[in-house]
């Protein structure tokens, strides 16, 4: 087996190395009100932008102003803060090469909650 690492100081910000794919990645937080979370763009290789609607509680989706090539195409929700020490899953679900949907839920409450996105990443890795 062969193993190749790619030296850091690549990606977006420059540097030498050439990664092998380009990456949007954000950082969301809850609004409150039945609003959709806000989204702070940490790394944005890809060029693209997103808006960010509430379809319905707890269920958000997300449209990019360009399609993404969904065969060479990843997603990643990191970790969701909780300050009281609940359990909470979030999950993606591709509707298309443009948009798709966010959900969250507290671990054993039965209905779906607004409010779990605090600080939680959100990653679109694009593979050449």
């Amino acid at each position: 087996m062969k193993l190749e690492f790619i030296s850091a100081g690549g990606g977006s910000s420059g540097g030498s190395a050439s990664l092998p794919y380009t990456i949007f990645s954000c950082s969301l937080s809850y609004t409150g009100g039945g609003q959709p979370p806000n989204h702070l763009v940490l790394e944005n290789s890809m060029g693209i932008t997103m808006i960010i609607t509430r379809t319905s509680t707890a269920e958000y989706t997300c449209t990019l102003n360009q399609a993404i090539d969904m065969s060479k195409a990843t997603f990643f929700v990191g970790n969701t803060f909780s300050a009281s020490g609940s359990c909470i899953w979030s999950g993606i679900e591709v509707i298309n090469s443009t948009s798709f949907t966010l959900t969250t839920q507290e671990n054993n409450v039965p209905v779906r909650q607004d409010g779990l996105f605090s600080r939680t990443l959100l990653e679109i890795k694009q593979f050449s």
